[in-house]
């Protein structure tokens, strides 16, 4: 009998020890993922940069010569200036150099997303007044209305803070309904260890079926308002690079709530890094 239970401890044993091995190794190979995926991430914004920056002078040029080539046709060929066909090509060619010249800029603004953070305890009240004051001539320019609740300090780096606020504000001024201008207000909710984040605001809102597909990069709903397709793509980054995430709940016509999680203290004093 003793020999049975014996043999049964060892069985148990020799398991466990497979057990542990296999989970260990599987842990290896998560941990060298993540490095992986890591090094691929750190790439792609490399690349990004270094494309985006590096295509700024010849778009610069593109748009300086086309505004030359219409001021030499106007002084010195009139009558091809006034061709309606040469001022139609004239204006896509400078619409287009402009057009790209500002996804150039959004991408690079993109890549640099957390390159020289300083996190702190930052006063979300503080942000969103920087975010304001930034915002100030195309608030007053749309009689748009900015206001908010009494806001909690968040650990975060506040420029990158700062940047949430002004993607989200200037994305509810662009989207606000016709004869109807934008109000934005902003509220928190606190627990033991993370903020949420309201913006809502009054505009046209967000159809359900795209609530995941506005924060790609690149991803415009309505071609015809202006924008690049990049700000809430660059709000998204933000957020994830502070161990939060960004959502958006919205009704077509009934404006849209943009809600992101912040931590409420130093992640590396709590333990949870």
């Amino acid at each position: 009998m003793a020999g049975d239970e014996n043999r049964e401890v060892a069985r148990l044993r020799e398991e466990l020890q497979r057990e542990r091995v296999a989970s260990q190794a599987a842990e290896d190979r998560l941990a060298r993922y993540v490095r992986e995926l890591e090094r691929s991430n750190a790439d792609l914004d490399q690349f990004a940069y270094a494309a985006s920056h590096d295509l700024q002078e010849p778009l610069r040029m593109v748009g300086q010569f086309s505004q030359l080539l219409g001021q030499h046709l106007t002084e010195g060929h009139p009558e091809a200036a006034d061709d309606p066909d040469v001022r139609l090509y004239l204006a896509h060619l400078t619409q287009g150099a402009d057009r790209a010249r500002r996804l150039v800029n959004g991408l690079l603004a993109y890549s640099r997303v957390g390159r020289q953070a300083a996190y702190g305890m930052v006063p979300l009240g503080k942000a969103l007044a920087s975010a304001i004051e930034m915002l100030n001539g195309a608030v007053e320019e749309a009689g748009a209305t900015i206001t908010s609740d009494e806001l909690p300090d968040v650990w975060a780096d506040p420029d990158m803070l700062c940047r949430v606020f002004l993607n989200l504000a200037t994305n509810a001024i662009r989207f606000a309904r016709e004869g109807c201008p934008a109000r934005i207000h902003v509220s928190a909710e606190s627990d033991l260890d993370e903020v949420v984040v309201s913006v809502a605001d009054n505009g046209v809102g967000i159809d359900p079926r795209h609530a995941e597909r506005v924060f790609g990069i690149f991803q415009r709903l309505d071609t015809e308002r202006p924008g690049t397709g990049i700000g809430l793509a660059i709000c998204k980054k933000i957020v994830e690079k502070h161990g939060g995430r960004i959502w958006v709940e919205s009704v077509p016509g009934s404006g849209a709530t943009f809600r992101f999680s912040l931590l409420r203290s130093d992640p590396h004093s709590t333990g949870r890094a």
